[in-house]
């Protein structure tokens, strides 16, 4: 069976550092995917969250952007936010 291509959101939990949003745009840049949305804020506890949408072909595709994202240095946690 072939993996259907969707988009899904994740969310980024990472240290709030000069130059987390460019590491983060620009590993999603490197990774050839398409990005349908991208915002940040700064969290009460000198984190930041940053919100993304990126479309995948499929789980397994999904899994390894997590996976790059997560190798992203200040990144602790990237996940898909409960709606």
């Amino acid at each position: 069976t072939r993996s259907k291509s969707f988009c899904a959101a994740l969310q980024v939990h990472a240290i709030d550092r000069d130059g987390i949003f460019v590491d983060v745009s620009t590993a999603v840049l490197n990774m050839r995917i398409k990005m349908t949305a991208l915002t940040a804020r700064q969290l009460k506890d000198g984190n930041c969250a940053i919100d993304l949408t990126v479309c995948v072909e499929g789980v397994e595709h999904l899994n390894s952007v997590i996976t790059k994202l997560s190798s992203i240095n200040g990144v602790f946690s990237v996940e898909r936010p409960v709606v």
